[in-house]
């Protein structure tokens, strides 16, 4: 039997606040489906791209609120989902400690705060980096611990796609349509969830972690069909561009590569393919909330940890602390909010997801966190979200450092030694570094005194 749901949290919007119980009965809390996204840059339709073809994740912003500048606070999986899973920056949870949670079992996550107030927690996927790394209070489920992986390889198509000297760039896995992908095979586990093991009588807090579209690019045949090669938009550096100040270092070989053009529209396509499968089982998601009648209870978040380069300065992984890895896809739909199709301009963090959450929630949230919620923001859009973000870049161990705020980015790498800065007013995508440009010596003064601020 479904557990019904009453309106405890009232969306005020002529008072541009949010009010709520102090502390909810379980019967009036909402579910909470958390949908975690690998490696996805903001390569999506919402988002304005116009060559992806990404129909269930559009549907999702049309009914709930897209933040149009959400970023992470770290260049790869760990940092970022530490980050994120805590509420804290990476300054406090490390930029290479991939054993926080371990270190520091008392350390609270947003699942164990989740739990302990009533919540049935559990996952599927990829949620910390890796299950080893999962604080050890955070889930009544782990259905990892199952049969939730594809069967089979056969007929599976591995297409590696290598630069001139050799060294292989993208690898893109096809499987046959009527072989179910990893992503698959993981959103028939939440299904499984709700109809088999789920306690009805508590809300669910459920993660959903996906492998798409994480390297090697994986989906069906009938994702990649979708879009023609000759299509696919490639990274072209506008004239003018200036290089990074610090070079890759040698470890990055394999990622920093000229790619023929040709080339590089064919791992266009095939990162292109794995986002269309993504977003297939996000429609799957979201028609399942419907078929369930649970959709109107039921406050789901969608995000990517962080996104992806894609040939930008060369680059075919993320590591770098640019706009491209750090801007992130952030859509939250809470079916209680009269209206959707809410964009926010405001600057936000992956880490305000966590008390976000329990202010949605009408729980409380625990004290020390970094982050903010940011339901402010979704009440009224015209608000300013936070003055700044930071990110630290595993790239260099760790020695790169950034600060965005509404107008520009500003790096450091080695401490100082070497500086970018770029307006993102007139030069969104960071090509042209205006660190040596006299007119702007004062803005690069404050940003440093940020960044230093926040990092020392």
């Amino acid at each position: 039997m479904v557990r019904q749901f009453s309106f405890c949290f009232l969306m005020v919007c002529c008072a541009g606040q949010v009010m709520a119980s102090a502390e909810p009965s379980v019967s009036d809390m909402p579910n909470i489906l958390f949908l975690i996204a690998d490696d996805l840059s903001t390569r999506l339709g919402c988002y304005g791209d116009r060559v992806a073809i990404t129909p269930a994740i559009d549907q999702l912003a049309r009914e709930g609120v897209l933040f149009e500048r959400a970023y992470a606070c770290g260049t790869v999986c760990t940092p970022s989902r530490k980050s994120f899973l805590t509420g804290m920056g990476v300054r406090t949870v490390g930029w290479g400690n991939n054993n926080y949670l371990i270190d520091n079992p008392d350390a609270m996550t947003m699942p164990r705060w989740f739990r302990e107030h009533g919540y049935q927690t559990a996952k599927v996927g990829k949620v910390q980096h890796k299950d080893a790394f999962e604080g050890a209070l955070d889930w009544d489920l782990n259905m990892n611990t199952t049969e939730v992986f594809p069967s089979g390889n056969e007929g599976k198509v591995v297409e590696k796609l290598v630069s001139d000297d050799g060294r292989q760039v993208v690898d893109v896995h096809i499987r046959r349509d009527d072989q179910p992908s990893m992503d698959e095979s993981r959103t028939d586990a939440f299904m499984k969830f709700v109809d088999q093991q789920w306690d009805s009588s508590k809300p669910f807090f459920f993660a959903l972690g996906f492998h798409a579209p994480h390297e090697p690019h994986e989906a069906n045949r009938r994702h990649y069909d979708l879009y023609c090669a000759e299509e696919m938009p490639i990274s072209v550096p506008p004239p003018g561009a200036t290089p990074m100040t610090k070079p890759y270092p040698a470890s990055f070989r394999r990622w920093s590569v000229e790619v023929p053009e040709a080339a590089q529209r064919e791992a266009v396509l095939g990162y292109y393919g794995a986002v269309s499968g993504l977003d297939e089982q996000v429609g799957r998601a979201m028609d399942f909330l419907e078929e369930r009648d649970i959709a109107d209870n039921t406050i789901v978040v969608f995000i990517s940890d962080q996104g992806y380069c894609l040939g930008y300065r060369d680059c075919w992984a993320k590591h770098l602390l640019y706009p491209a890895v750090l801007r992130v896809p952030l859509i939250v739909r809470d079916p209680r909010m009269k209206r959707g199709d809410i964009r926010v301009e405001g600057l936000v963090e992956l880490l305000d997801i966590f008390p976000t959450l329990t202010e949605m929630a009408g729980l409380p949230t625990p004290g020390g966190l970094d982050g903010a919620s940011f339901v402010p923001l979704m009440v009224d859009p015209s608000k300013r979200g936070r003055p700044a973000t930071y990110a630290q870049g595993i790239l260099h161990l760790g020695r790169g450092k950034a600060v965005t705020t509404e107008t520009a980015t500003y790096l450091e790498w080695d401490g100082g030694e070497f500086t970018e800065f770029y307006n993102l007013k007139a030069d969104p995508d960071a090509w042209h570094n205006q660190i040596g440009n006299p007119e702007g010596a004062g803005a690069v003064n404050r940003h440093r005194l940020l960044l230093r601020g926040h990092f020392e």
